[in-house]
């Protein structure tokens, strides 16, 4: 079994409680906006932060090919403060799966917007052939993985957040801007 503590940090331009609210979503909406991860299930309980989704499992593709699949579990919850004196946002999550372990989400502000620091403390567990090849590759080459994964995840919140809502024209009711057809290149 091997043990990984990888630390990402986002920089997010918009306030704190922006951030909180879209990672804190009950119906959990990362993989909308955050390419390579999927929801396979999804326990929310309702009501507040704390018990908003309590379960997931997820899919995450990795650059290099291959998937993880792990349930994740709200351990623990303070939401951030506003004020003079700020206080950060935190939630505790479990791994269990093809990662065990822990993962910890502080949502901070800074000049300009938000800091996301994600903190990963797990172990691959996954036991099958591709577990196998992955304990085995150099801890560089999976770190890197690990990074472009989350690097994919700041951009799609960031993407996320600045998009602006479609305004509608009060005399047509069409959409502005103009939606792109699906059959034109991005």
């Amino acid at each position: 079994m091997r043990h990984f503590r990888l630390v990402s940090h986002w920089q997010v331009p918009a306030p704190v409680a922006t951030v909180w609210d879209e990672l804190a979503d009950p119906a959990f909406t990362w993989p909308t906006w955050w390419r390579g991860l999927q929801a396979e299930e999804v326990r929310a309980s309702g009501g507040r932060t704390a018990e908003r989704w309590s379960r997931v499992r997820v899919r995450v593709r990795s650059p290099l090919g291959w998937s993880l699949r792990f349930g994740l579990m709200l351990v623990s919850v303070t939401e951030p403060t506003p004020g003079r004196s700020p206080t950060p946002g935190r939630a505790l999550l479990r791994a269990t799966g093809d990662l065990s372990g822990f993962g910890a989400v502080v949502v901070a502000p800074v000049p300009g917007g938000t800091r996301v620091t994600l903190t990963w403390t797990v172990a691959l567990t996954r036991a099958d052939a591709v577990g196998r090849a992955l304990r085995a590759c150099p801890r560089p080459v999976l770190a890197a993985a690990h990074a472009a994964v989350m690097r994919a995840g700041e951009r799609g919140l960031v993407r996320r957040l600045r998009a602006p809502e479609p305004a509608v024209s009060r005399s047509r009711g069409a959409p502005w801007p103009p939606r792109r057809s699906c059959a034109a290149p991005p």
